[in-house]
Parts: structure tokens; C-alpha cells; sequence
């Protein structure tokens, strides 16, 4: 049951339209939600800005010039395994 500390300090869902009805209960839960989106914004906010102070912001591209570097190193050793894949068995069909 969710303690409601905003209007009504009650629990909501029983108590709370017993003693104010159900308009004071829906108002409560509008508030618990507005508050609990704008906490989670505020959160994200900061979140966002740590990561911009402690320079996450630029490992964007950072982080996309690593994956390249990868695929390209992947691409590489793909070709060089088939280039001596085809030699090997350019070799048993030589032989």
C-alpha cells in the first residue's frame, strides 16, 4: 500500500476516500505522479550532467571509433582467414 505524504497523509486507496472521497484521492494520485516525474527527470537531469562533467558526453564518438576499429579489425582477420582457407584448399586440390 502506498503511503500517501502529500495532501491526505493516509493511505490512499481506502482511507483516504473514506475520510476526503474520491475527488481529494485523485488529486492525491495526480501529485504523487507529477512528483514522481519530475524527481525522475531531476535524477536524469544530473545523471546527465556527471557524465557531461566527467566526459561521457564525448565517448559517444569515442565509443563509435572504437566499434569501427573493431569491425574493421574483424573485416581483416575475416578476409585473412578466407584468403588462407582458399589456400588450403587450393593446395589439397593441388596435391
Amino acid at each position: 500500500m502506498f503511503g500517501c505524504s502529500l495532501k491526505c497523509k493516509s493511505f490512499f486507496f481506502e482511507n483516504t476516500r473514506r475520510k476526503h472521497g474520491s475527488l481529494a484521492v485523485n488529486e492525491c494520485l495526480t501529485l504523487i505522479i507529477e512528483t514522481y516525474v519530475l524527481r525522475t527527470a531531476k535524477r536524469k537531469e544530473e545523471r546527465r550532467q556527471r557524465e557531461r562533467e566527467q566526459g561521457y558526453f564525448e565517448s559517444g564518438e569515442k565509443r563509435r571509433d572504437k566499434q569501427r576499429e573493431r569491425t574493421k579489425t574483424c573485416k581483416e582477420k575475416k578476409t585473412k582467414n578466407n584468403r588462407r582457407n582458399r589456400q588450403e584448399e587450393e593446395k589439397e586440390n593441388g596435391d
